[in-house]
């Protein structure tokens, strides 16, 4: 049984000011800070600043921002020479907000992937917008800003260059920056929808624009998308045989990019060899659609190349 039950003891803490925000360089002003100490009672006493503590190293006036001053207290007890102390916890812990107000003057974006590939997903989550104040200071934020995106680029199916336009917001005054963002047209293209449907694996070869197919594939009536692309069909490759079966090969002249949209039900590996044979890069195959992404640095001849059953649905080749 503790002391605490026969005493009147602390129930919580408050902490007001007046001040709340800060000019840039301005220093933390506790002159009229109060803190009370609330007892079971009813009653209540304002504490001397030697009775608690603040936390308040987070305050920086040099950066805007919102700071948590946090306010603890500690309060000793003694009973027939027993000594018990009440003391808040972290989630008791009062606070008050400190608020430093700067002056927006520019935004630019300085960061981030702005060119992607046809049927790939636009991603812009890695762009830095940096901001600028009057008062001299700048700050790097990767959130809190909008873009005009979506707008001009509801997905990647259309090949396009457009000016992309960041906005921001902050104490009232919204700046504006832009940016250039291309999607590059794929050159060459494989789609597993031009091949018509077998059951069976067929016993020859298979020549589709730039891509030769090597005999042993099958080809089946496959509904999928991934991303922005839709698919009727895949193209099986579920043979262990050599690169000249149950591969796909095409030359590269000037494309250093390749991407492949495939899927597999035995976890299988599937890969991009050089015409020696030489591996360039593999991947596990899952069995949700992926586009899996290669670069070479040479022109040549190039295989894509499985170790088991893969469904493939999609190449393409870009510069």
């Amino acid at each position: 049984k503790t002391i605490l039950e026969s005493v009147n003891n602390v129930i919580g803490i408050t902490a007001t000011t007046s001040k709340t925000q800060y000019k840039y360089n301005e220093e933390l002003d506790l002159s009229d800070l109060v803190v009370t100490a609330f007892y079971e009672n009813g009653t209540s006493r304002v504490l001397t600043d030697k009775e608690y503590k603040l936390n308040k190293d987070s305050f920086n006036s040099q950066k805007r921002g919102d700071y948590e001053i946090g306010v603890s207290f500690k309060e000793d007890y003694t009973v027939d020479g027993i000594t018990r102390s009440w003391r808040s916890v972290s989630y008791q812990n009062p606070c008050f907000f400190a608020s430093v107000i700067l002056n927006m003057e520019s935004i630019k974006i300085t960061k981030g992937t702005s060119t992607f590939l046809q049927y790939s997903d636009i991603d812009i989550s890695n762009w830095e917008v940096e901001v600028s104040y009057k008062e001299g200071v700048t700050e790097i934020i990767k959130e809190g800003y909008t873009t005009d995106l979506k707008e001009k680029f509801p997905d990647s199916s259309e090949a396009k260059t457009d000016i992309i336009t960041a906005s921001f917001t902050y104490n009232g005054v919204t700046k504006t920056a832009t940016r250039t963002v291309e999607v590059v047209k794929a050159s060459k293209v494989f789609n597993a929808g031009a091949l018509a449907i077998s059951e069976t694996p067929v016993a020859e070869n298979a020549i589709l624009d730039n891509f030769t197919v090597k005999k042993g594939y099958k080809v089946a009536a496959d509904s999928q998308s991934c991303g922005c692309q839709a698919f009727a069909r895949s193209l099986i490759l579920d043979g262990a045989g050599t690169r000249d079966e149950y591969s796909i090969t095409f030359d590269v002249v000037r494309d250093k990019k390749i991407t492949v949209v495939a899927a597999s039900q035995e976890g299988s590996e599937i890969g991009l060899y050089d015409a020696d044979g030489n591996v360039i890069s593999t991947y596990k195959v899952g069995t949700n659609l992926q586009r899996f992404s290669f670069e070479v640095e040479n022109s040549g001849t190039y295989y894509i190349w499985s170790t088991g059953g893969v469904s493939l649905y999609f190449i393409g080749t870009y510069r």
